[in-house]
């Protein structure tokens, strides 16, 4: 079957920080693959990230042909894109625009929405610039870092329609093989998180090496081509070979009959967590969620202000009642986005900032395989963000 494509802007422009896009694909995975290693080459000059070890990357490529076989078939059509052979597709990650995001992200099932159909919530939190140039930058995403796009300036909406796997609406902003939330055909919604928490308890380099197995945001594509449900998704998930590239991350997963979980690893204990939403609201962070609070923690000692803003989104989904609208989701989290303003109130000085913003902020209405979205623009005077009108995607039933 020949590939069938559509693209447009639907955020933002040259006046703007970012410019976001939607991106239609009808076709073999292989074919996918090929259209999405043609934006990486054209578009970011982004290199394929692979390793030169060659027992690494034989094993890396058998383990992706016995259990991610879907997988398998995009890297190979990416490698017609950038003329590499076939026996040379050795690689697994397209990466571009890689700094450490915030995040946070809300699960409200069908009995306790105004609509019946269960909502997940999500900000997407990013810095504006890097803190230094990262490691290995030149290796992992080719010139992009010296061609002066701005990170987090280029996300993508992809709506992919595979001949193997299940369609799929969700958001990219640093592989382009993988994706950071979305939602399947199915009614499954996976979001992933930075653990920001970890990083600082924990502190070590960023791992930046290919790892066996996948890396946090090809987990997050695994689940949305191969899972119907949430436990589907467990079990996918404790069957899976995992690593952590740059960052410790965790995820929320929910289903259509309103279940949900965080995913989490233990960076102490090297060991897999399943913290379950019992049929509640759910809502994450930047922190693991099955580790207690430290005892004495404020706003100086919160990194990312992770506990204050759960603490403040959990209150403010949680006093509507049981009628929650996208419309509160919305108001929910416009309390916790990151802005100047939100830095000043927080910390009360009126000169604080943030690197970060939220770069946008989509509530998924599961039952209706739906998106409402707005992306960051810029800033207004008066330290609050200049942002898109929501616009609604949705999957083709």
């Amino acid at each position: 079957m020949a590939i069938q494509r559509s693209e447009e802007v639907i955020a933002g422009g040259a006046d703007d920080y970012l410019e976001a896009r939607h991106v239609v694909l009808r076709g073999t995975n292989r074919e996918i693959g090929e259209a999405i290693g043609n934006i990486a080459r054209s578009v970011f000059d982004s290199r394929p990230l692979g390793t030169a070890n060659p027992i690494r990357a034989e094993e890396s490529r058998r383990y992706l042909h016995e259990h991610y076989p879907i997988h398998e078939q995009r890297i190979l059509g990416a490698a017609d894109a950038y003329g590499i052979a076939e026996e040379d597709a050795t690689f697994i990650a397209l990466p571009y625009l890689l700094p450490l995001p915030g995040c946070s992200v809300a699960f409200v099932p069908p009995a306790k929405t105004a609509n019946g159909s269960g909502l997940v919530s999500r900000n997407l939190d990013f810095p504006l610039e890097f803190g230094a140039t990262p490691p290995d930058a030149d290796r992992l995403a080719g010139s992009v870092y010296s061609k002066g796009v701005k990170t987090g300036s280029r996300p993508y909406l992809f709506e992919v329609y595979p001949d193997e796997g299940y369609p799929s609406l969700y958001f990219d902003l640093y592989d382009l093989f993988a994706c950071c939330d979305g939602i399947n055909s199915e009614g499954l919604v996976v979001a992933m998180l930075a653990d920001d928490e970890s990083m600082v308890r924990y502190p070590g380099p960023p791992v930046t090496k290919v790892g066996m197995g996948l890396h946090p945001l090809q987990t997050t594509r695994l689940l949305l081509d191969t899972c119907a449900t949430a436990e589907e998704a467990k079990r996918k998930l404790l069957s899976t070979k995992t690593y952590a590239f740059m960052i410790p991350c965790h995820f929320l997963i929910a289903d259509r009959h309103g279940n949900s979980f965080v995913w989490e690893w233990s960076f102490k204990q090297g060991t897999e967590h399943i913290v379950e939403g019992g049929g509640d609201i759910q809502a994450v962070t930047n922190h693991l969620l099955h580790e207690p609070a430290p005892a004495d923690i404020s706003v100086e000692t919160d990194p990312g202000w992770t506990h204050t803003r759960l603490a403040r989104f959990t209150e403010a989904v949680t006093s509507v009642g049981d009628d929650i609208s996208p419309g509160d989701m919305r108001d929910a989290h416009a309390g916790v986005r990151f802005t100047k303003a939100f830095a000043r109130e927080i910390t009360g000085n009126p000169d604080a900032d943030t690197v970060g913003r939220t770069i946008w902020h989509a509530v998924y209405d599961i039952d209706a395989r739906n998106i409402d979205v707005s992306f960051y623009l810029g800033d207004n005077a008066d330290g609050t963000d200049r942002r898109s009108e929501y616009r609604s995607f949705g999957l083709a039933t």
